[in-house]
């Protein structure tokens, strides 16, 4: 027969198994990193232009020399850095992402898909991070229920066409540009810059598809 284990032994077993989960249930949410690298190991470059799936190695986990893994839809913690060589990503499905920091060397990054949509899933606002001088165009299908906060001193340029842009909630600028529309897929274009890093969060207007805050 085992030996009985004390009302002592007992708590003591119990609180460690506490610590354990706690510890477990930290490392679970702690926000998951994605470098992009369309060569995949071609080259020491990282950026440039390919497909963005959820079956091709096409993107750096944790550093942008981290090991090659694919994107995952799974979880509101995922966040995309486009940085190296600036280039076009074509949404081939449906792509669920938290938070997005724009810093190739020089450029443009272009998210697109006629026919597929970007869901900004944060379980709170996601945050478009655009660096000073640089330029993210999104011209895919554009998703959320939290809007978004776009921040840094660069240029964010949404231009998905008609019907295919179902973004609601606040939207923030707290610094750069942020340009609703263009000559691409809408006639007319709204661009509103931040004020001493002051949230445009007062009124809504409508701009397109875009139900936006400002």
């Amino acid at each position: 027969m085992p030996p009985a284990v004390s009302g002592r032994g007992r708590r003591f077993c119990a609180a460690s198994i506490a610590v354990l989960l706690a510890a477990f249930s930290a490392t679970e949410s702690r926000a998951a990193t994605y470098y992009w690298d369309a060569d995949a190991a071609g080259s020491a470059a990282t950026g440039g232009t390919g497909n963005w799936d959820v079956a091709s190695s096409l993107w750096r986990s944790v550093s942008d020399t981290g090991a090659l893994t694919t994107w995952t839809n799974v979880g509101n913690n995922n966040d995309a850095f486009l940085v190296g060589t600036a280039g076009t990503l074509t949404l081939t499905t449906g792509i669920s992402v938290n938070n997005i920091t724009v810093a190739p060397a020089s450029g443009t990054y272009i998210i697109t898909g006629a026919t597929q949509t970007l869901t900004l899933n944060g379980a709170s606002q996601s945050v478009l991070d655009v660096a000073s001088g640089k330029t993210l165009t999104i011209t895919s299908g554009l998703a959320g229920l939290n809007g978004f906060t776009k921040s840094s001193a660069g240029t964010l340029i949404l231009d998905s066409a008609a019907g295919t842009a179902t973004l609601f909630g606040d939207i923030a600028v707290n610094g750069g540009t942020l340009q609703a529309g263009s000559a691409t897929n809408n006639g007319a274009s709204q661009v509103l810059r931040s004020n001493a890093g002051q949230s445009h969060q007062k009124k809504r207007r409508n701009y397109g598809d875009y139900k936006m805050y400002f």
